[in-house]
């Protein structure tokens, strides 16, 4: 200070100090930047999962939506049966109606993947905006999907099943249709004609209701089939 040195060691120790804020911003960024790419990588992983989650729901729901559409054939079937000359009718083909029509098509798809990216946080790091859009959305169409599953399960559980208790003979159905599961069941105690349930308008309306529910649900199942696809193509837009 005496060899008047203040201001050349003022402006030495300002520059000391705007070295080290540099430095620690340098730092900051390049930390930053490797947390970020190690997230979009992170994220990128579990997208794979995903993707490859979603394969195995797709196959699964083309199958259900296979097997809805031949529980609705089977049941046109019945339908076509109906009325007072129900006698005439081939008595093992309608109790394999019966068997096959009296059924109810249940999704339960895998979101495991899906819940750790949603919970984990790294949807945040996925550049492909129309698919960080249907991640988001995607609890919702799935409890869309639930919801309907839920109200058409509900009716056949309390509607459909119940009628057929008093008017058909399920053991003599399960005993020629259903032997792996069954092959220790009796005979059924009732000489029971499973025909007479034809000769019914309550049976027939109950019938085409399970028709109609089911035809609900199968439609459901090909919306959210149709997103599952979309939803892989967006993906395979972000790990390319």
């Amino acid at each position: 200070m005496e060899k008047n040195k203040t201001g050349k060691y003022l402006k030495y120790a300002i520059g000391e100090i705007v070295l080290v804020v540099i430095g620690i911003l340098i730092a900051l960024s390049i930390n930053n930047w490797n947390e970020n790419r190690i997230n979009k990588k992170n994220g990128h992983l579990m997208l794979k999962a995903i993707r490859a989650e979603n394969q195995i729901n797709i196959d699964e729901l083309a199958f259900k939506i296979e097997d809805s559409k031949n529980v609705r054939k089977t049941l046109i079937l019945l339908l076509s049966s109906m009325g007072e000359n129900f006698h005439k009718k081939d008595e093992n083909l309608i109790d394999s109606l019966f068997f096959e029509g009296l059924s109810i098509t249940i999704f339960d798809p895998n979101m495991a993947s899906f819940t750790n990216m949603i919970n984990s946080g790294n949807i945040e790091y996925i550049s492909n905006q129309t698919l960080h859009d249907l991640l988001l959305e995607w609890s919702s169409k799935l409890d869309d999907l639930k919801s309907s599953q839920a109200t058409t399960l509900h009716s056949f559980k309390t509607l459909v099943i119940p009628h057929f208790y008093d008017i058909i003979s399920l053991v003599k159905i399960d005993r020629k249709f259903d032997i792996d599961e069954n092959e220790n069941l009796p005979v059924s105690a009732f000489q029971w004609d499973n025909r007479q349930a034809l000769n019914s308008m309550k049976t027939e309306n109950i019938l085409e209701d399970h028709l109609y529910n089911l035809k609900k649900i199968e439609k459901s199942y090909e919306r959210f089939y149709n997103d599952l696809k979309m939803l892989n193509a967006n993906i395979e837009k972000e790990i390319e």
